[in-house]
């Protein structure tokens, strides 16, 4: 990792220095501004498994919501590839209204013979 650089000729910021910008909803604002060059007037789409990471997300960008104009909407598909998939469906039905304006989902299962979910 000493080595690498990206195309930029900028090396990766070191463990060190990730660990002193702590996830918050705040510093989530300002990569999205700062960084992602985003504004509160653009729509944003989270794919919501109900799984922690996405869960995670969704709440941050929901305390960006309070006090601006950011709009969240959280996306969820059951691809039934899991018998209790159904119930990740609930759960996150259930859940996601509290942190986004919304939420989009359905069921489009994948053939169970496919070799690969990408296939």
């Amino acid at each position: 990792m000493e080595n690498f650089k990206n195309s930029d000729g900028d090396r990766p910021p070191s463990t060190e220095r990730r660990r002193q910008r702590p996830f918050t909803s705040v510093a989530l604002g300002a990569v999205l501004r700062d960084e992602l060059f985003l504004t509160p007037d653009v729509d944003m789409y989270v794919a919501y498994s109900g799984g922690m990471d996405s869960h995670v997300l969704l709440h941050a960008l929901s305390a960006l919501r309070h006090g601006t104009s950011w709009r969240v909407t959280a996306l969820h598909i059951d691809h039934g590839l899991q018998p209790d998939s159904a119930q990740w469906s609930r759960h996150c039905a259930a859940v996601a209204p509290a942190s986004a304006r919304a939420i989009a989902g359905g069921l489009c299962p994948l053939s169970r013979s496919a070799r690969s979910v990408a296939a």
